[in-house]
């Protein structure tokens, strides 16, 4: 899909990436990739984003995408992608609901161009068994480099993601690397829960559509996010969505 070789924008080197849209297998993900690691935590900055339903639900249980933002809230998501370098969905959202993952700001991907950037967000996902089809718009929409976790080799995607396998199980301190100074992750749930669950997270941005209750019987995954003692709430109203954007690790890169 992509015949230029253009690597994405780093400070130095990482031995993991060195090439693009092929295969890399990893024996440990440990070590210099995570976020305990000091050049990471000085220069990373992770957002969790979530839209849910009155009673926390994410979706429902049908096969069609469940519509909870509303257009308000919709447009501030995708100024929330603009400021950031790359954008997370686990597999399981991409087999769902078919994400293309845009950055739709004309003057986003301007900025981006004339940084020598590539005009998308670099696209990252992660899966457990591998069930990833090349047709989906993850890899077929938009000029992004692409990034896929994965706990198997998985050569149907060759030439369309650079795939990285490991022996051990995938964790965000994994996926996190020297690549990006601020990582977006939009779900799913459990890939919520695994950023929060390792300290993988410096905002949450939950934003609740009150108008909307699905009851355990519609509910599909669930997203509840309980605020820590201490962390700096921000909370507004955008077209009846109830958003909290919440900062669990100031930003002191600049100090």
């Amino acid at each position: 899909l992509h015949a230029v070789e253009r690597p994405l924008r780093r400070k130095r080197p990482h031995t993991l990436y060195q090439r693009r849209h092929g295969i890399r297998r990893i024996p440990d993900a440990s070590g210099r990739m995570a976020r305990n690691h000091t050049h990471n935590a000085e220069k990373m900055r992770i957002t969790l984003s979530a839209a849910v339903t009155a009673d926390g639900f994410l979706d429902d249980n049908s096969p069609r995408r469940l519509m909870i933002s509303t257009p308000e809230d919709w447009e501030a998501v995708l100024r929330l992608r603009a400021s950031h370098d790359a954008i997370l969905a686990g597999a399981e959202t991409l087999r769902r609901d078919d994400p293309a993952l845009l950055l739709r700001d004309a003057a986003a991907r301007e900025l981006r161009r004339a940084r020598g950037m590539r005009p998308d967000l670099t696209k990252v996902t992660l899966t457990h068994s591998g069930r990833l089809s090349p047709s989906m718009r993850f890899f077929t929409e938009g000029d992004a480099d692409r990034y896929v976790f994965s706990e198997k080799e998985l050569p149907e995607l060759k030439g369309v993601a650079e795939v990285i396998s490991s022996d051990s199980s995938i964790t965000a301190s994994a996926i996190v690397t020297e690549l990006v100074e601020r990582l977006l992750v939009e779900g799913g749930a459990s890939v919520l829960r695994m950023f929060l669950a390792e300290g993988m997270a410096d905002t949450v941005r939950r934003a609740v559509n009150p108008q909307l209750t699905l009851g355990p019987e519609r509910g599909g995954a669930q997203f509840r996010f309980e605020v820590p003692e201490g962390a700096a709430c921000r909370r507004e109203n955008l077209g009846g969505m109830e958003v909290a954007t919440c900062t669990l690790r100031p930003d002191t890169r600049d100090e």
